[in-house]
C-alpha cells in the first residue's frame, strides 16, 4: 500500500509545472470591486505586475511578468458565477515603475481561462497607478488559487499605497471600472514567487 501511495503522489506532482522564482525588483498591485446594479453579485479584480531579476543560485535574469485574476461572487445567494485567470511573461517597457515609486503604468495583452465557460480567450490590461503617501517597509503576502493554477507572492521591501485606475477587458466589457479598492507600488528587496499550473 505505501509503494501505491508513493507512486499516486509522484504522478499528482507529475501532472503540474512548479515554476518557483527568487527575485528583486518592482512589482505593483491593484484590486477593483464593483457591484451590479442589484447589489448582489460582486466583480472582484485582482493585477499584480512585476519587473525583476531572477537569481537561480548565481546566475541572474531579468523577468517581467503579470498575473489577472477576476471573479463574480454572489453576495446573496452565495457562490462564484464566473472566474477567469491569466497569466504570462511582459515584452519591454510594457511594465514600468519610477524609482521612487511615485507612479507605474502597465499595459499589455495576456491569454486568460474562463474556468466557468472552459475556454480561453485574450484580455487587455491597462492601468497607471498614482503614489500617495510615503514610502514605508512593507511585506506583501498573495496567493490565488484556481481549477489547474496557483500563484503564491512573498516580498519584503519599500512599500508606497497607491490609487490605480484604468481598464481590464475583453469583448464582454471592462471588469475594473471605478477606483480600486486597494493598490501599491513596491520596490522589492527579496522576494518569491511560485507558480503551479
Amino acid at each position: 500500500m505505501r509503494k501505491i501511495g508513493v507512486l499516486l503522489v509522484l504522478a499528482i506532482v507529475a501532472a503540474f509545472t512548479v515554476s518557483s522564482y527568487r527575485y528583486s525588483g518592482t512589482t505593483a498591485t491593484a484590486n477593483f470591486s464593483r457591484p451590479d446594479v442589484t447589489g448582489c453579485v460582486v466583480t472582484e479584480t485582482y493585477v499584480f505586475a512585476m519587473d525583476a531579476v531572477n537569481a537561480v543560485g548565481k546566475v541572474k535574469s531579468p523577468y517581467s511578468w503579470i498575473y489577472v485574476s477576476i471573479y463574480d461572487r454572489d453576495a446573496c445567494a452565495g457562490g462564484i458565477i464566473r472566474e477567469i485567470y491569466g497569466s504570462t511573461e511582459l515584452a519591454p517597457n510594457e511594465f514600468t515603475v519610477a524609482k521612487n515609486l511615485s507612479s507605474a503604468s502597465l499595459r499589455a495583452t495576456i491569454p486568460v481561462h474562463h474556468v466557468t465557460l472552459g475556454h480561453w480567450g485574450t484580455m487587455e490590461v491597462e492601468i497607471a497607478w498614482a503614489g500617495t503617501g510615503a514610502a514605508y517597509h512593507g511585506v506583501s503576502q498573495y496567493r490565488d488559487r484556481t481549477p489547474g493554477f496557483m500563484v503564491r507572492d512573498h516580498s519584503v521591501g519599500t512599500q508606497r499605497s497607491a490609487e490605480a485606475d484604468g481598464a481590464v477587458w475583453d469583448a464582454e466589457g471592462d471588469y475594473a471600472r471605478g477606483e480600486s479598492t486597494y493598490a501599491y507600488t513596491m520596490s522589492t528587496r527579496s522576494g518569491t514567487l511560485v507558480i503551479v499550473k
